[in-house]
């Protein structure tokens, strides 16, 4: 009876270490809960992000100010938008995160304001230069025009002088060959009247020696 109690009770206690065993596999093991963080943790992460971005974007409005001419052509609006973002970044620092944001957007604002007001500025300078150089060309293509007409006015002045003195020298000519003419004909006539004085002189002496040559033989 000893004997087989024992043998009962060891059965016993495998069979309870079996089931044991068994429930232990089955039983689902529970996650810890999660630890939420406290709603004031999130939203200040936001703002810090938020101004951090705004501060990014008005590093970048500024320097796209300077590149068009900001710095020379809106000089006071750009350093107001340089001084703002200064602040700013303090105010990040300090982790003021809603003032930090606040400002950097007022410096991109101002920047924007630069960038335009350097851009217009800009194309009126250049608008001025394109006027001034098509003011230049066309005067300088008045002054050639002027050229040419008083150097064509000179040449036909000179052309006209030229056939004016040509004309005098045809005149002077015919002139000088009319005199030359007319000198002849009366040097012609001259000599034609003395050859006939001569023939008069000599028929004359001839008669008078005629007649002296009868009157001797008388």
């Amino acid at each position: 009876m000893v004997c087989y109690g024992v043998k009962n009770k060891a059965a016993a206690g495998l069979i309870l270490f079996v089931f044991i065993a068994g429930c232990a596999k089955t039983v689902p093991v529970m996650p810890e809960p999660a630890v939420e963080e406290p709603a004031e943790v999130n939203r200040t992460e936001v703002e810090r992000k938020s101004a951090q971005a705004a501060i990014s974007q008005a590093e970048k409005d500024i320097s796209e100010a300077i590149n068009a001419g900001a710095r020379k052509y809106a000089g006071d609006l750009l350093s107001n938008a340089e001084n703002i973002l200064s602040n700013a970044k303090d105010a990040f620092e300090r982790e003021e995160f809603l003032e930090a944001r606040e400002d950097a957007e007022k410096s991109s604002s101002l920047a924007n304001d630069a960038r335009l007001l350097a851009i217009k500025a800009k194309r009126k300078i250049e608008e001025g230069k394109r006027l001034a150089k098509e003011r230049k060309e066309k005067a300088r293509l008045e002054a050639q025009r002027r050229s040419a007409e008083r150097e064509r006015a000179g040449l036909e002045r000179e052309g006209l002088t030229a056939e004016r003195e040509a004309a005098d020298r045809l005149a002077g000519e015919d002139e000088r060959q009319k005199a030359l003419e007319e000198k002849a004909r009366q040097e012609s006539a001259k000599k034609r009247n003395l050859r006939i004085t001569i023939g008069a002189i000599l028929i004359a002496l001839v008669g008078l020696i005629i007649t002296f040559v009868i009157m001797r033989k008388r």
